[in-house]
């Protein structure tokens, strides 16, 4: 029986399940080169930290994501990319990447897969992982990305390089542009859906025009920071704090002021509600993945149209959809937008999808999908909106 017992105790510190923690809906899950390795989670306003798990290394944590089904995370480390389930159990996924001293941030493209980046000393490159079928595609050598991330608007990689402190937009195509020669301190990134901006560093923002602005000054560099569903900013250096900003650099709020950590990264739980898990492409079906964590067996509404501003206004809020032609067909045509509305299950899932018409035409063509939850007892008679996504038919 010790014997057993000894297998088991060996087999848990393998895969990384140490006092973990389910992080609730709307937490911070930050990534922490602490000892051990670890990724927290933060209730706003608790000034406690929680460890989710830990992974199997003794190199840093230097990212990590949620994935496009809007449950598991996952972590760079090293060289390496890990799975980790919201219980904190974790799953090597990549050993390691072909080139570079250490992984360097996360964020997942518009086909559900994870941008990796190495490079933050030393040769590197961005990368996309499909953490299905575990291919590992370059998307651009011979860069040292320190951090990116996703335009939503674009499909762009918006990426900031250690050393040289240049800001660069990768196309979809993989051409490269130079928008920013010099930028200190690019440590942290990410994009805003509601003013459709980049915030980088310490911390400026990049519009569409790539026009760079300061978005908050005279704070300490953030290596943390996280858009978060109410269009508030959480950013936070490592130390004691987390700082909150409203859409216009103003600080509103400390949502954390508690025992120091390391802070390499940050997103948000339950952050994806709705996000593709795959490309779509003519004559194929495009499948969807919906999931409001907070809101399981409630009624549910998604819709598609060219452009997500400026939006549909509910209350304070907005729907980032434009009611266009796009719009109504997604709504009254549900032959081509399958299971745009239904019921969550017990986990506030659903899973939509689009044939795809088999015409060369549509590639190019990119559209935006949104989704909200139906509850007559909310506000307006909706209890949550999802983010924007964008996606490119290729």
């Amino acid at each position: 029986m010790s014997k057993l017992l000894g297998i088991l105790a060996l087999l848990c510190l393998c895969i990384g399940v140490v006092n973990a923690q389910v992080a609730k809906p709307g937490d911070y899950i930050i990534a922490s080169y602490a000892s051990p390795d670890a990724v927290y989670a933060v209730t706003p306003n608790t000034n406690v930290f929680s460890t989710v798990g830990t992974v199997p290394t003794s190199n840093k944590i230097r990212g990590v994501m949620v994935g496009a089904d809007n449950t598991n995370y996952y972590i760079a480390a090293g060289l390496s990319v890990f799975q980790m389930t919201p219980a904190g159990v974790v799953t090597t996924i990549l050993t390691r990447l072909p080139m570079g001293v250490g992984s360097c941030w996360n964020d997942l493209d518009e086909n559900g897969q994870i941008l990796v980046g190495t490079g933050w000393a030393g040769s590197g490159g961005l990368f996309r992982l499909d953490p299905v079928s575990l291919s590992l595609h370059t998307l651009r050598s011979g860069i040292f990305p320190n951090v990116f991330c996703l335009d939503r608007d674009t499909g762009d990689i918006v990426a900031g390089e250690y050393g040289s402190s240049y800001v660069f937009r990768i196309k979809r195509d993989g051409t490269v542009n130079t928008v920013v020669p010099t930028l200190r301190s690019p440590y942290s990134m990410d994009f805003h859906p509601e003013t459709n901006e980049v915030l980088i560093g310490s911390i400026y923002r990049l519009d569409a025009l790539n026009t760079l602005t300061t978005f908050v000054s005279g704070t300490s560099t953030p290596k943390a920071l996280a858009v978060l569903s109410d269009g508030n900013v959480a950013a936070g250096p490592h130390g004691t704090t987390i700082l909150l900003f409203d859409r216009n650099g103003k600080q509103i709020g400390i949502p954390y002021n508690g025992p120091t950590m390391t802070k390499l990264c940050m997103v948000v739980e339950d952050e994806h509600n709705l996000w593709g898990i795959d490309t779509p492409t003519p004559g194929g079906v495009f499948n969807i993945r919906i999931r409001f964590a907070n809101h399981p067996g409630k009624a549910y509404v998604a819709a598609a149209s060219f452009s997500p501003r400026p939006g549909i206004p509910v209350d304070s809020r907005t729907i980032p959809l434009t009611p266009d032609n796009l719009f109504a067909a997604s709504v009254v045509i549900p032959q081509v937008f399958v299971n745009f509305r239904g019921t969550l299950d017990l986990n506030g899932r659903a899973s939509p999808y689009i044939p795809i018409p088999n015409a060369g035409v549509l590639k190019g063509l990119r559209f935006f999908l949104a989704a909200v939850v139906v509850d007559p007892a909310a506000p307006s008679s909706i209890a949550q909106i999802s983010q924007e996504y964008g996606v490119t038919i290729q």
